[in-house]
């Protein structure tokens, strides 16, 4: 009985299966009908007495299994639709994010090594902390703050690309300065594509889950009396303004000291609402390496 499919009858299917057989193929459907009924008040209550057909041997009442027929089918479908979404979305991740470091794009916690007990260990759970609730449907922003090379753009995309393969949700990766490099090209006279800054605004107001990556570096925030400028304050307030009921994930070397010195009060509003801390405070450069050819 496995081949058979969602039609309208089931009788209506085992003549289709017998009509592609020889009349002498001893592999044919035997059909024949019982003694029995069916009254079923959940698949046909408003048919009663329905007499049951003997197939192969199996007592079936034909409208209940052409209704577990279809159910079947349905589920099929939508685990096909939920593969192809599920595709769709990754390929989203990586075609419209924007990083500026590439060998993070398949960051995933495993390849986060710390040592037992370290502040980078901590933090690492602190991570898979923020991923489940993400998952669980809480909504709030992440902020993972400390000096470079810690690990924390590696952190945020582990988050991100677990919830790309668990959620039918859609999911960017963008490096701040990147983006404002990016909505710059379009103030040109010679830009002539479809984007502009609202587009991309949007872009990152639609996503589900956003990483802003290195926030701060894109207003030179090394010296930290400088202020960000008003394209950026501009471009940051559109995208977190829009995106009071969705969670936001921000990287940056900056603490919460800094972040208010460099933008504006309503800006640092929407930063900070909600948000949920991961902090390196002690956890040293990871990249920084010496290398011999001795």
């Amino acid at each position: 009985m496995s081949q058979l499919q969602p039609l309208a009858g089931i009788l209506d299917h085992v003549i289709q299966i017998n009509s592609l057989k020889d009349c002498s193929d001893t592999s044919k459907v035997d059909v024949q009908y019982s003694e029995s009924f069916c009254n079923s008040d959940v698949v046909h209550p408003l048919k009663a007495n329905v007499r049951k057909l003997i197939i192969d041997g199996v007592l079936t009442c034909p409208l209940c299994k052409s209704h577990d027929m279809n159910l079947a089918f349905q589920k099929e479908q939508e685990e096909k639709i939920r593969q192809y979404r599920a595709q769709f979305q990754s390929g989203r991740l990586q075609a419209e994010s924007l990083f500026s470091d590439y060998t993070i794009e398949h960051a995933n916690f495993e390849a986060y090594v710390t040592v037992p007990e370290s502040e980078a260990a901590i933090n690492k759970e602190r991570a898979i902390t923020a991923m489940q609730k993400y998952k669980e449907g809480v909504v709030f922003n992440t902020m993972i703050s400390g000096h470079a090379g810690v690990g924390k753009s590696h952190l945020a995309m582990a988050i991100l690309n677990n919830l790309n393969a668990k959620l039918p949700k859609t999911c960017l990766f963008i490096k701040v300065d990147n983006l404002m490099r990016e909505i710059r090209k379009t103030f040109k006279p010679s830009h002539q594509g479809k984007e502009d800054e609202d587009y991309y605004i949007s872009q990152l107001v639609n996503a589900d889950f956003l990483v802003l990556d290195d926030l701060g570096a894109e207003s030179g925030s090394i010296q930290k009396e400088n202020a960000a400028s008003d394209f950026v304050h501009r471009v940051l307030y559109g995208v977190l303004d829009g995106r009071r009921d969705k969670s936001t994930i921000i990287t940056t070397n900056l603490g919460v000291k800094g972040i208010q010195q460099l933008y504006d009060e309503k800006l640092v509003s929407r930063m900070l609402s909600n948000h949920y801390i991961i902090k390196f405070e002690h956890t040293n450069d990871h990249r920084i390496q010496s290398i011999s050819f001795d």
